[in-house]
Parts: C-alpha cells; sequence; structure tokens
C-alpha cells in the first residue's frame, strides 16, 4: 500500500496515525516526521513512533519559539525606526504615531511576525496532540496488560 510519495505502506499508515494524510517531500516538518518514523523501524508501535517523533519536532519547535522572538525584536526596531523618520517628516509625534504603522518596514515587519506565530502556534499544538496520543496509547497498553492478567492462566 504505497502512494505517489513513494512512501512504504506501513509509513504512510503510521503518518496517518498522527493526522498526516498526505505528506509533502518539500515540506521540511513533513520530511522531519517521516524521519523519524523510519528511523523508529517498520517493527514499532504508535508510542516509540510518537516519542521519535516527538524528538524530532522538539528541535524545530525551540527554532519556531526563536524565530517568533527575533521576529517581535525585529517588529519592535522596525517601529522605532520608522517613527524617528516620521518625525523628523512630520514633525509631530502624534502623527508620525499613527503614520508609523502604514510604514513599509513595520508592515513586512508584522507579516514576518505573523508567520512565525502561526507555524510556532501549529508546532506548539502538534506536540500537545503528541503528549496526548502517547498517553492515550500508554492507557491503553495498561489496560491490555492488566485484562491479560486477569484472564484465566494470566499471560
Amino acid at each position: 500500500m504505497s502512494d505517489t510519495t513513494g512512501l512504504p505502506g506501513w509509513v504512510i499508515h503510521m503518518l496517518r496515525q498522527f493526522g498526516i494524510h498526505n505528506p509533502d517531500p518539500s515540506d521540511e516538518f513533513h520530511c522531519a516526521v517521516v524521519d523519524a518514523i523510519l528511523g523508529a523501524g517498520a517493527n514499532c508501535e504508535i508510542g516509540g513512533a510518537a516519542v521519535a517523533i516527538r524528538f524530532t519536532v522538539i528541535p524545530l519547535f525551540s527554532d519556531a519559539v526563536r524565530a517568533s522572538v527575533e521576529a517581535e525584536t525585529v517588529l519592535e526596531r522596525a517601529k522605532a525606526s520608522a517613527f524617528a523618520e516620521l518625525l523628523d517628516t512630520h514633525g509631530t509625534a502624534q502623527k508620525a504615531t499613527g503614520l508609523k504603522y502604514q510604514h513599509e518596514s513595520v508592515v513586512t515587519a508584522g507579516l514576518e511576525l505573523a508567520v512565525c506565530k502561526a507555524r510556532e502556534m501549529f508546532l506548539r499544538q502538534f506536540v500537545a496532540s503528541l503528549d496526548a496520543r502517547l498517553s492515550h496509547w500508554q492507557t491503553q497498553q495498561r489496560t491490555e496488560y492488566r485484562a491479560d492478567m486477569a484472564a484465566p492462566g494470566g499471560l
């Protein structure tokens, strides 16, 4: 059961377990998740794959947080620079304050910040869903173990 991505069927199945139904080979995030699943191996259970993916995604999440902080810094610097430039041009702080949000550098920095924040939020939610999936899997494992122990003859 392989699809157009050329990935083995078991990888496609595992990706779907984590909500990735159409993996994009050009997407850094999808490639990292596929590499984690391949590294975990064909015989790994969902819990092992979740842990492998989590260890792969955490550095991406950390990079996204760092990029958001840097984008916030760039935005604040752009606002200050635009304000100073507009204050020199228009002479009044009130007019300069209103115009600084229309300044091209401020708009560009604001858009960059929005993209960084969206990526950070996506990765934060993905890590949270991985944690929930892992917790659910562990609960299932414990329930199955208890059921096996309670059955006549135990394990």
